[in-house]
C-alpha cells in the first residue's frame, strides 16, 4: 500500500476532530493480513495499514453476527463470529504498534469528487510521514480524549479545538471568512472557560 495524496477535512468552526484522507495505490487483501490476539482483542499489521477487533464470545452480535476468518500469525484460522470494532488508544495500550483514525481513498474518481471514503487506521509512524510529505505547515500533536491520546492535527502547536489554529477560516465554500469567535483568531485556547464565558457575555447565548 503506498499513499499517493493526502488532505485534511478540518471541520473549523465545529469541536470535531480534524480528520486525515489518504488516497492509496490499492488496499492489501484481508486474506494476506496476520493478526495476533491478547485476551479477546485481535489486531493486524501490513504495509501500514491497521485493522482490529475485539471479540466477546458470550455476545457475538457485532457487525449484524457476521463471521470473519482470520489468519494468525502461525498460520492457523480462526473464526470471529459477531466481533466488535474498537480504536487505536485500546490497540496502544494493549502493546500494539500505535495506530490512528483516518480515512481512506482507493480510486481517483472518488477522491477527485470527494465521495465518501473508507474509515480506517493506519501506523502512527505511517500517519505523521504522510503529514510531514503532503501537508506541510500541518502539525501533528497529542491530545487528551476522554482519558486517551489521540493525533490531532492543526496550524499551530497550541491549536484552538474549534479553530485548528487558523487565523481566519470559513465554515463552508459559500460562508464569508471570519476570526474563530472561541480564541478570536489567536490559534489556541490559553484560558477555554474564560472565552466561553466572554463569548457567552457578548451574545447572550448559553443562558
Amino acid at each position: 500500500m503506498k499513499v499517493l495524496n493526502a488532505r485534511v477535512d478540518w471541520y473549523t468552526g465545529w469541536n470535531n476532530d480534524p480528520k486525515l484522507e489518504i488516497l492509496v495505490d490499492k488496499l492489501p487483501d484481508d486474506k494476506s493480513m496476520r493478526y495476533e490476539k491478547r485476551g479477546e482483542f485481535y489486531f493486524a499489521e501490513l504495509e501500514g495499514l491497521v485493522r482490529f477487533f475485539i471479540h466477546d464470545a458470550q455476545n457475538g452480535t457485532g457487525f449484524g453476527g457476521s463471521t470473519f476468518v482470520v489468519t494468525m500469525k502461525d498460520g492457523t484460522t480462526e473464526s470471529i463470529k459477531g466481533p466488535w470494532s474498537s480504536r487505536p488508544a485500546c490497540a496502544t495500550a494493549l502493546g500494539f504498534t500505535p495506530s490512528a483514525d483516518v480515512v481512506i481513498f482507493d480510486d481517483i474518481e472518488s477522491w477527485d469528487r470527494g465521495w465518501v471514503g473508507l474509515a480506517g487506521h493506519i501506523t502512527e509512524q505511517l500517519f505523521r510521514e504522510t503529514v510531514a510529505k503532503f501537508l506541510d505547515g500541518v502539525k501533528v500533536s497529542t491530545k487528551d480524549h476522554h482519558g486517551e491520546p489521540v493525533l490531532f492535527l492543526s496550524w499551530v502547536d497550541d491549536p484552538c479545538e474549534v479553530c485548528k489554529g487558523f487565523t481566519v477560516y470559513k465554515d463552508t465554500t459559500d460562508s464569508p471568512a471570519r476570526t474563530c469567535r472561541w480564541c478570536g483568531g489567536t490559534g489556541h485556547e490559553s484560558d477555554h472557560a474564560a472565552i466561553v464565558e466572554k463569548f457567552h457575555k457578548a451574545t447572550g447565548e448559553g443562558k
